[in-house]
């Protein structure tokens, strides 16, 4: 898994829009097909399902990645918690699996009694974009930041396909930085 970490952290803006985006597009496809041969029937193929997870994981991927990279960028007193990050990205990716495999089939009062299970969802995903964000600015000025300082990355990354064009680089930089300080160390200490 290190060859992904490595080519979402060190790619051109362009190759990880690609792959992402063109994953998602392909997700999509897949699932409208299997729609379309299902001839209206309940029930969502195993194809589709399988589809939609892998777009899922991938893109969960990416944010662990650049949340992960950019969390060992910063400061040690500035830090925020992994383990819960962990979780924000879990959480979604476990409970649209479930959502999708059973949502055709409960009854509409569960649909009801499911809502705040697909609050907790949506509110992982922005705890997700607001980490991300967050620590792409604590890891490029070293220093505490106020959500004013990051609002711009914050909503680059809400808006995934356009952002990441304007996002990518300044991770690439990061990471350049990251390898050529490792490779300075390695030398020295190699002395």
């Amino acid at each position: 898994m290190s060859g992904i970490r490595t080519f979402f952290l060190r790619a051109p803006h362009w190759q990880v829009f690609v792959v992402l985006v063109g994953l998602l597009c392909a997700v999509q496809i897949v699932v409208v097909a299997s729609k379309a041969s299902n001839h209206g029937t309940l029930g969502m193929p195993l194809s589709a399902l399988l589809a939609a997870e892998v777009g899922s994981v991938l893109t969960a991927y990416w944010f662990w990645c650049l949340g992960y990279f950019l969390h060992s960028r910063a400061q040690i007193g500035f830090r925020l918690s992994l383990g819960f990050f962990a979780f924000t990205l879990l959480y979604p990716i476990v409970y649209m699996a479930f959502f999708r495999m059973v949502f055709e089939r409960i009854r509409p009062a569960y649909i009801v009694a499911m809502f705040p299970l697909h609050l907790l969802a949506l509110a992982c995903l922005v705890s997700n974009v607001d980490f991300v964000s967050k620590n792409l600015l604590l890891a490029e000025k070293q220093r505490r930041v106020t959500f004013n300082e990051y609002v711009w990355p914050f909503f680059l990354f809400l808006i995934f396909p356009i952002g990441i064009w304007f996002l990518q680089p300044r991770i690439n930089r990061l990471y350049a930085g990251s390898a050529s300080q490792q490779t300075t160390e390695a030398q020295m200490l190699s002395r």
